[in-house]
């Protein structure tokens, strides 16, 4: 149980640092262009977005060797259109704001705009995506061991375990019982940090209440 904990925050954070590194930097560029590539950088993320994630990992993942690695390139790459689309509709937001055409009117570059004033305001719904995306990758990530596609024994991983243990029920039920607890509780702590960290960045929350 303790290993598989270990080997489940390996996995979330992987995944969820690899897709922002992929996501962000996509967004920003299609939310402050407005030009082909943007089109064509949002109609890609919408194209991935119409698949579901479980469905298109499992796809990815069946096309790779069964292991910890393609478990999590698999959802690496699913996960990134999430990031995008956030990071889009804040770009574009922000880039119709007065300080930004004060830039623009004394010769900053696009660049300087884009990483240096529209990315730190547009980073508080990422982190908070973020935030609840590290629970639902390690949901992901488990059903991916369950169904054999992920983590390969001996591997500590909760859905593996969990899918040994079939074989032990129900005379032994604490085989199964415990790793899916261990799945329960992270996914759903991940998410109360999520809505609590966006409760505390978005002003907006802040003023209706």
């Amino acid at each position: 149980m303790i290993l598989g904990a270990r080997g489940a925050l390996e996995v979330s954070l992987t995944v969820v640092g690899v897709a922002m590194a992929i996501g962000v930097p996509l967004g920003l560029v299609a939310g402050y262009r407005r030009d082909w590539l943007s089109e064509l950088i949002m109609r890609g993320t919408d194209a991935v977005l119409a698949i579901p994630q479980l469905v298109l990992a499992l796809a990815l993942a069946q096309l790779l060797n069964p292991s910890l690695e393609s478990a999590m390139l698999a959802l690496s790459l699913t996960y990134w259109p999430f990031f995008t689309r956030i990071v889009f509709a804040e770009t574009r937001r922000l880039s119709t704001s007065l300080f930004v055409d004060a830039l623009r009117g004394i010769g900053a570059s696009g660049s300087r705009i884009v990483f240096l004033h529209i990315l730190p305001n547009a980073i508080s719904p990422v982190i908070v995506r973020a935030t609840i995306g590290l629970g639902f990758t390690i949901l992901v990530a488990a059903v991916l061991g369950f169904l054999g596609m992920g983590a390969t024994p001996p591997a500590p991983d909760w859905g593996l375990a969990i899918a040994e243990s079939r074989g032990y029920l129900p005379t032994c039920w604490w085989f199964a019982t415990f790793p899916g607890l261990a799945i329960l509780f992270t996914v759903v702590g991940f998410n109360l940090l999520g809505d609590g960290l966006r409760d505390l960045v978005d002003p907006r929350l802040r003023r209706s209440r």
